[in-house]
């Protein structure tokens, strides 16, 4: 089994798609300081650590990194870093010495994929699948808007529409799947893909959130049989 360590803020926002925490073949710890990164990783020898170069602690992330290549039984651990894409943080990432830094906004699927490199581990089959567009409606706030559907797994969904979100916007909205079932759940806008201008339409990656049992076991049956 291979051991990662991740800071606790960056489960919240990059560690929920496809169930990646979920795996077997991973044990997940977490770290909310670089004092408890130490700590953590003296005790458990992970294989991974994920984090950000700022955290709270005594130690900053360039003297963590120091104290752990300068210790044998420490410094094989694989390091991925998070940080603002300013020039402070990029002169201080490469003094960090890590083996990967994302600097912000993330791409969440090239992370995933680095993750699972680093951990020498098969990243784990999507589970999502195209649909025949369906059509959508919803709300966000007090607005309505409509969209379609074009791709969809148990953890969230792929629209497409003229209406404007940003990442981070919680929507409600319903939609049938081919077959007359009908899904009313509540997302959340993770990720933007700008398309060219003059099609007046974006795609959004939407997470589900609290998504309904039946629901979810209609939408994993329908992924099944496709």
């Amino acid at each position: 089994m291979k051991k990662a360590l991740i800071a606790i803020d960056l489960i919240g926002l990059y560690m929920k798609k496809e169930g990646f925490l979920d795996r077997a073949d991973i044990k997940v710890l977490t770290a909310a300081s670089n004092n408890a990164f130490l700590k953590t990783h003296e005790k458990e020898k992970v294989d991974l650590i994920v984090t950000r170069l700022v955290m709270h602690g005594s130690i900053t992330s360039e003297k963590l990194f120091e104290l752990i290549r300068q210790n044998d039984e420490l410094k094989k651990v694989s390091i991925i870093m998070v940080c603002e894409d300013t020039p402070e943080h990029r002169e201080r990432s490469k003094k960090c010495k890590v083996n990967e830094v994302f600097f912000k906004p993330v791409d969440i699927d090239l992370l995933h994929e680095k993750m699972c490199r680093l951990l020498n581990v098969a990243p784990r089959q999507a589970y999502r699948e195209v649909l025949h567009i369906v059509d959508i409606e919803g709300k966000f706030g007090d607005r309505a808007f409509f969209g379609h559907g074009e791709n969809i797994s148990a953890n969230g969904m792929l629209i497409k529409t003229e209406d404007i979100f940003t990442t981070g916007d919680q929507i409600f909205f319903s939609f049938f799947l081919p077959g007359g079932i009908r899904v009313r759940v509540r997302g959340e806008i993770v990720r933007l893909i700008k398309q060219a201008p003059a099609l007046h339409v974006c795609r959004y990656g939407v997470r589900f959130i609290d998504l309904p049992e039946q629901e979810k076991a209609a939408i994993e049956m329908y992924v099944k049989k496709k």
